[in-house]
């Protein structure tokens, strides 16, 4: 079997999960004021909606630190947390697509899932964690 090299990829912001979160929100109000509702429920639910927007916006897309991924073959996978890298196990339920990479795995016996979105990384490096998933998971799950 060929031996893997380091490698640490970097998540960056994706457009496109911006553009989704957005889409869903946007949903979400036009159907408030669409439906039949007492209207100060309907502003209630347009409050939760505009404040669930803005929380999702933040976390995500403004005050997100750097979201590293490494794998090496003495240490397996590893996720940067902000601080320095943790040991992460790789779910057998991530599921590996050409636009994203639902990305399941256990962090200090935790499940976490996160989307990573091509755009959100170069094309060679998606593509390349893309390959090393498909090698390491396996031995992972």
């Amino acid at each position: 079997m060929k031996h893997l090299e380091l490698v640490t990829l970097r998540i960056g912001i994706s457009k496109r999960e911006n553009k989704i979160l957005l889409l869903m929100h946007m949903m979400a109000l036009l159907a408030i004021v669409l439906s039949a509702i007492e209207p100060y429920v309907q502003w209630l639910l347009i409050t939760a909606v505009a404040f669930s927007g803005i929380v999702y916006r933040r976390r995500y897309f403004i005050s997100d630190p750097e979201r590293l991924l490494r794998y090496s073959e003495d240490f397996g996978w590893q996720l940067f947390t902000g601080e320095s890298f943790a040991q992460i196990r790789i779910l057998g339920s991530t599921v590996l697509t050409p636009i994203a990479i639902f990305f399941h795995y256990e962090l200090q016996n935790k499940k976490h899932y996160q989307v990573i979105f091509n755009d959100a990384m170069d094309e060679i490096d998606f593509r390349r964690l893309t390959v090393y998933l498909k090698i390491t998971g396996s031995t992972e799950e």
